[in-house]
């Protein structure tokens, strides 16, 4: 599903608040919950939706949307409570498009702007439509035009999925192993027909291409080398964090995001040496980066050895590493890096 900023016409919202009301009438949530996972393919771009049905449990009601191998494999994690480590929250784990349903006083003004100009009514006053797109890192924010589009379909399609789920339960869950039941789509004489199969989820592969050094901060580390020597009787720990509030670039325009919090700290004394804040968007590898070269000038030491828990810094990492000529060291034991980021979040933290 193409992401974009388009903004969604009258027409495309008037369409989905009437589907959304006709599914929150169905009630799903009374015979199904939230491992009865069931795909729904976008007849536009092949991608596959996959769906979970929740308010089973009377705490939360809605449909979770799980847009390809990505969105299943976040839904793969917290379906087995596999929480990447350092995230304190689904937030920041979560990969989907979500129809909720909530108390009147949930809705923003903005969708009720909307709403009133659709002229749709929803019959019971705690189960208004809300829509917001989940992105890991990222607050909750406003679906766009192609989630409008894409929802509509997959909503229109899922109505009758849990319909035939109700009616005939005992056939659609008769699952093949590591299999899910699929809503696809076939095309003839310019009309597409709906019929269900089994398949697998694709597997998610990450392929975030780490960049190379930056001329800049090459050119900066080499004349810093010339300077000093590492000394292998110094040891950093080097990682990041999750904060657990959001912060806004800019307060109109910008989506508010929950930033990488990063830190350099002395593994003798558990001083902190340097500390950097970056978003979640391609420019952290940057950032990362130059948190280290910024300590090096803070402290003009050089270590010996970088002491990094997660695999993915550690590769962020090698190319200023073999600049300077220091050794990356994959480490669990990060005790004074957890202690200042304990102490960061809760009180008495050593940064001023």
């Amino acid at each position: 599903m193409a992401k974009d900023n388009n903004q969604p016409t009258l027409e495309e919202w008037k369409k989905l608040y009437k589907l959304a009301a006709k599914f929150e009438k169905l009630a799903p949530w009374e015979w199904m919950c939230d491992v009865d996972v069931f795909g729904i393919m976008d007849p536009r771009t092949k991608e596959i939706a996959y769906c979970s049905i929740m308010g089973n449990n009377r705490e939360f009601y809605g449909m979770g949307v799980y847009v390809g191998a990505a969105g299943f494999a976040s839904l793969d994690l917290i379906a087995r409570g596999e929480i990447p480590d350092g995230i304190d929250d689904k937030i920041n784990t979560q990969k989907c498009l979500l129809v909720e349903y909530g108390k009147r006083d949930r809705i923003t003004k903005e969708e009720m702007e909307i709403i009133k100009k659709t002229g749709v009514r929803f019959e019971r006053r705690n189960f208004w439509p809300m829509f917001k797109d989940y992105t890991p890192g990222y607050y909750p924010w406003t679906i766009s035009g192609s989630d409008v589009e894409f929802l509509i379909t997959v909503v229109e399609q899922a109505i009758d999925v849990v319909s035939d789920f109700k009616n005939n339960k005992d056939k659609l869950i008769a699952r093949v192993p590591e299999q899910f039941l699929v809503k696809t789509p076939a095309e003839k004489n310019g009309k597409i027909s709906w019929h269900y199969k089994y398949s697998a989820p694709e597997k998610y592969i990450e392929n975030e291409k780490i960049p190379a050094l930056s001329e800049p901060d090459e050119i900066l580390a080499r004349n810093m080398k010339k300077e000093m020597e590492p000394d292998d009787r110094v040891e950093w720990e080097f990682d990041y964090f999750r904060a657990r509030e959001p912060i806004q670039d800019d307060k109109k325009l910008s989506r508010p995001y929950y930033p990488y919090i990063l830190f350099a700290v002395d593994r003798i004394s558990g001083m902190i040496i340097n500390i950097s804040l970056s978003d979640p968007g391609d420019g952290r590898f940057r950032i990362f980066r130059k948190c280290f070269i910024e300590a090096v000038q803070k402290s003009n030491i050089l270590p010996g050895t970088l002491l990094i828990r997660k695999y993915d810094l550690a590769e962020i990492m090698k190319p200023i590493a073999d600049v300077f000529g220091i050794k990356i060291k994959i480490s669990n034991d990060l005790r004074m890096f957890d202690e200042a980021k304990n102490s960061f979040i809760y009180g008495d933290s050593p940064v001023k």
